[in-house]
């Protein structure tokens, strides 16, 4: 009798155990489903280029894919002054920092950026003979510039589910390579 009572005992605390595993996962599942479509918040947006025509329209694009999907943009733009750029990322994971530089001298701009701060993510607007380069510099998303709203559009997703997940993965938009 006492064999009996123990396995049943034994069963209903392993379905017990299973229940709450099961309603765990789907509560966490739900939460997560939810702060994706609530998703309100502010956005810091950093925009770096060396000359006026590399950020052309980006501000205004940046806030058009923001404030329709109620996020609410601090934008911050720096052209051909590096070092102050350099400066207001340093240390700071909760921001996007955006690079809009071409070239190798492209290349060299963008390593010193990351280097600067590793933890934030990081896009990337180039010609398409930086993409490889892209990678190794490790960019959050990489785009050939000039980019289009919905490029642009996908690339901050990819920062934004970054930043969510906690994980870093790359993502090219624009004239992809074939």
């Amino acid at each position: 009798m006492t064999v009996c009572v123990d396995v049943v005992f034994i069963k209903s605390l392993i379905w017990y155990a299973y229940s709450i595993k099961v309603m765990t996962r789907n509560v966490n599942e739900m939460l997560l489903q939810i702060n994706q479509k609530r998703q309100v918040g502010y956005v810091r947006v950093v925009i770096y280029g060396e000359k006026p025509t590399d950020i052309e329209g980006l501000e205004k694009m940046l806030r058009e894919i923001l404030t329709e999907n109620r996020r609410w943009p601090m934008i911050h733009t720096y052209i051909s002054d590096l070092d102050a750029y350099l400066h207001f990322v340093k240390g700071n994971p909760y921001l996007i920092m955006l690079a809009s530089v071409q070239g190798r001298q492209g290349a060299e701009i963008v390593e010193k950026i990351r280097e600067n701060n590793p933890a934030a993510s990081l896009i990337w607007l180039s010609d398409r003979d930086n993409a490889l380069e892209s990678w190794r510099i490790h960019v959050t998303a990489f785009g050939v510039f000039p980019t289009k709203k919905e490029e642009l559009e996908e690339l901050l997703a990819a920062c934004s589910e970054s930043c969510w997940l906690g994980r870093k993965y790359f993502v090219q938009v624009g004239n992809r390579l074939k």
